[in-house]
């Protein structure tokens, strides 16, 4: 099983939401064939043949013990 696959998986499981970086939602839904439009830290995604608008933003992970984790993950909004 190829990464890709995994990864969508994964995903589409929806047991670990949380667990996917900002990058890995991005090149998932780039491979998925959709169309990136950015504006500010938002990267909206759209297709022709899918109604919902989906949009996520990178954030910095959260401070642990006083560093920060330079691992990126994202807000996930999905707007029909």
């Amino acid at each position: 099983m190829s990464q890709f696959s995994k990864l969508l998986l994964k995903l589409l499981l929806g047991k670990s939401d949380v667990n996917f970086s900002f990058g890995e939602v991005r090149n998932l839904l780039l491979r998925l064939d959709f169309d990136e439009r950015i504006k500010g830290r938002h990267h909206i995604f759209f297709r022709k043949d899918v109604d919902e608008i989906i949009n996520i933003q990178a954030r910095p992970s959260e401070t642990i013990s006083g560093k920060t984790n330079q691992k990126l993950d994202c807000e996930v909004w999905i707007r029909r």
